[in-house]
Formats: structure tokens, sequence, C-alpha cells
């Protein structure tokens, strides 16, 4: 099925898995292959376990009671789409890094040696009065 222009193979496995959730512990985990396009799921017997997807494959969604084919596919286009603006800003934002690097080692540059010379000299300090 094609959700947003998003491949996605294995969701009426998915649905048929999501049946068996009981909103009582019982969750399924989703994980999308973003190489290939295949919804995988993990099984889980209680709220405090989940899994640990590796690139290629994102963490998709949560399920936690029965859901169709449509409300799955919806879930996973959702995290790929938010997946893909979040890699966009992770770019956007080490190039604001580089450049803003860039700029201090600019700055750096333009400052000659002879510029302390121009600063004022520090006041000498008085010693504090001691009482005897």
């Amino acid at each position: 099925m094609i959700i947003n222009g998003i491949k996605i193979t294995g969701l009426k496995a998915a649905a048929g898995e999501s049946k068996s959730c009981d909103y009582y512990g019982l969750h399924l985990d989703l994980g999308y292959d973003l190489s290939d396009g295949r919804l995988y799921t993990s099984e889980y017997h209680n709220c405090n376990s989940w899994s640990e997807w590796q690139y290629p494959i994102i963490a998709a969604g949560r399920l936690t009671g029965p859901c169709t084919m449509q409300e799955i596919a919806l879930i996973v286009a959702r995290k790929v789409e938010e997946y893909k603006i979040s890699r966009q800003n992770l770019a956007a934002m080490d190039a604001w890094g580089e450049q803003a690097a860039e700029e201090y080692e600019k700055s750096k540059r333009r400052s000659s040696p002879h510029m302390s010379k121009n600063r004022p000299k520090p006041r000498a300090r008085k010693r504090p009065m001691v009482w005897r």
C-alpha cells in the first residue's frame, strides 16, 4: 500500500497482530524499514518494554489496541515524515555550525597581534591597610 508517497508492506500482518492487543499491557512496537518499505512488529506484554531499531529501520509507533490497515498506514506515514523533517533540521543545524565556525576563524585572523598595545594598562592595586 502507498500512503502519501510512502510504500508500506506488511500492513495486513500488523493489523492482524494488533487484534491481540488488549489495552492491559500487551502492545506492539512498529518499525519501518526506510530502504525497502517493510513494516516490522514486536510484541510486548508489559508497558516498560520497547524495541530499539537500528538504521535503516526507524521506530514508527506503538499500538495498544486493535487498528485497521489504514490507521497503521497513517501512523507510519506520519512518523516517516517526522523523521525526514528531523533529518533536514539536523542538516541545517550542521551547516549553520560550520558557517559559524568559519566566521569565528575569520574574525580571529582579522584581529592583529598589535591590538594588545592599544589597550589601556590595568591600574596598580593599592595594598590593603593592615591594622596592627
